[in-house]
C-alpha cells in the first residue's frame, strides 16, 4: 500500500499471524487460491488470489455472489454474522488480491471459542468493476472450497480505559455523550460496550 519495503520485523509479524491454507480450484482458465487466513477473536480474514487472465490495475475485481457457511455456526448461538470481500489491487505479478472478512458479534459477553472452525465457501461469477454502471462478468462459474481454520491461539488483547465519546441519536439527530467501557484492542479489531436503550 505504501510502496515502501517491509522490514524483517514486519514480515515476522505477518508470518506469525498467518495460517497457510493454499487450496485452489480452477473453472475455465481462472484459478482461485485461498492463500492464507488470519484469525481474530471474533473474526477471521482470508487472502484470495486470482490467476488465469490478463488483469489491469485500472479496474477492480470481485465475485457476483459469495456464500459462506461455518461450523460451529455463530448464528446458532445468537450472534450477528457478516462477511464481505474487499479488492486490494494487483500484486507484483499482476495477480488480483482480495480480502474476505468474516465477523460475528454475540449479544452476550464475549467468550473465546478455540475449536477448529470448518468453512464452506462458494464464489460465483468473476466480475470486473463490481457495483458500478460498468460492471462486467468476466467468467461465469462456481468455485467451491472446504477447509478448517485453527482458532487455538488466543490473540493478545490490550485493555483500554473507559472513555466518553459523542454519538448521534438516530431519531432526533441529537449529539449526546456516551460512555464506552470494556475496550479491548487486538490484532484484528476493537471490542467495546456502551449503553443502549434496549439493553
Amino acid at each position: 500500500i505504501t510502496g515502501q519495503p517491509r522490514s524483517e520485523d514486519h514480515l515476522a509479524v505477518i508470518e506469525h499471524l498467518s495460517q497457510k491454507i493454499e487450496i485452489s480450484q480452477t473453472v475455465g482458465d481462472v484459478t482461485i487460491t485461498i492463500d492464507s487466513a488470519t484469525v481474530g477473536d471474533d473474526n477471521f480474514f482470508l487472502l484470495l488470489r486470482v490467476d488465469g487472465m490478463d488483469f489491469s490495475d485500472r479496474h477492480s475485481y470481485d465475485f457476483q455472489h459469495v456464500r459462506m457457511e461455518t461450523k460451529p455456526d455463530p448464528l446458532a448461538d445468537g450472534a450477528f454474522v457478516g462477511y464481505g470481500i474487499d479488492y486490494l489491487g494487483l500484486d507484483g505479478d499482476g495477480t488480483p488480491l482480495l480480502l474476505l472478512n468474516y465477523e460475528y458479534a454475540g449479544g452476550n459477553s464475549y467468550m473465546q471459542d478455540s475449536r477448529p472452525l470448518e468453512v464452506w465457501l462458494t464464489l460465483q461469477n468473476l466480475v470486473k468493476d463490481a457495483h458500478t454502471d460498468n460492471q462486467e462478468t468476466l467468467l461465469e462459474g462456481d468455485w467451491y472450497f472446504s477447509f478448517a481454520i485453527n482458532r487455538s491461539q488466543s490473540p493478545e488483547v490490550i485493555l483500554l480505559p473507559d472513555t466518553e465519546v459523542m454519538a448521534i441519536v438516530l431519531d432526533t439527530h441529537e449529539e449526546v455523550p456516551v460512555t464506552v467501557t470494556n475496550i479491548e484492542l487486538s490484532i484484528s479489531g476493537v471490542r467495546l460496550q456502551y449503553p443502549h436503550e434496549e439493553g
